[in-house]
């Protein structure tokens, strides 16, 4: 239930005295020690908040300019996508793309993360003597009946449409005489594997991905 924060508590007496671990107690608990008249909590735009109580000694210690901007960014936005690997950078676009508003937050500079180091190619039936039948056959064989077969037929079904579309928003997968390389490795029995710029295909994702996102009017970034 949506409860009013106290009238004597503004928005920057709130920045004053949170930590960011705090922001994200649960507020349906109380610490030992405080009584539940020692903070208030409040919602807005879903993201639930504790305040505590004011302690007018910690306002210059605890005020941070970057909390401050977290504080108002959380207040404006409809989500938050921490991380802008390959997940999150698609998860941003496709909640974009419905108009919501997403904000992207990242500990270093957007293109930095564990996909950008991804050196491997990506298997797809693009090929003209490829089909994903045969993809499914492959993967099954490899995994050693592992495989959750509905995730593998899934997996080699809907990948071809969303490496068309990587394509379409600007992916360079290597190519010779304006026609894509295929090459065949480890357990498949057709060339299948993608690979972008030699072994640096999880950095041209990831390129390809930020400068989408990027372009989507509703997609904020915060570093």
């Amino acid at each position: 239930m949506y409860r009013r924060p106290s009238r004597r508590l503004s928005w920057w007496h709130l920045a004053a005295t949170l930590s960011v671990p705090e922001i994200f107690e649960n507020d349906q608990r109380l610490s030992a020690g405080r009584t539940q008249n020692s903070r208030r909590d409040g919602r807005r735009y879903g993201l639930r908040i504790i305040a505590l109580k004011q302690y007018h000694s910690r306002f210059h210690s605890l005020l941070s300019i970057e909390f401050v901007k977290f504080l108002f960014m959380a207040l404006e936005t409809d989500f938050i996508v921490i991380g802008s690997g390959v997940a999150g950078l698609r998860a941003a676009i496709e909640l974009a793309r419905t108009g919501a508003r997403v904000t992207v937050l990242t500990k270093d500079k957007a293109s930095e993360s564990n996909t950008e180091y991804a050196q491997g190619g990506v298997a797809v039936v693009l090929s003209d003597d490829d089909n994903a039948t045969l993809h499914e056959e492959d993967t099954l064989i490899a995994g050693a009946g592992l495989c959750d077969e509905k995730a593998v037929e899934t997996l080699v079904v809907e990948g071809t449409k969303y490496i068309q579309q990587l394509i379409e928003w600007g992916t360079e997968f290597d190519k010779e005489g304006g026609k894509l390389v295929f090459t065949q490795e480890a357990a498949h029995s057709r060339r299948r594997i993608l690979h972008a710029h030699g072994d640096s295909t999880g950095k041209e994702i990831v390129r390809a991905l930020i400068a989408r996102a990027r372009a989507e009017k509703h997609c904020i970034w915060h570093l």
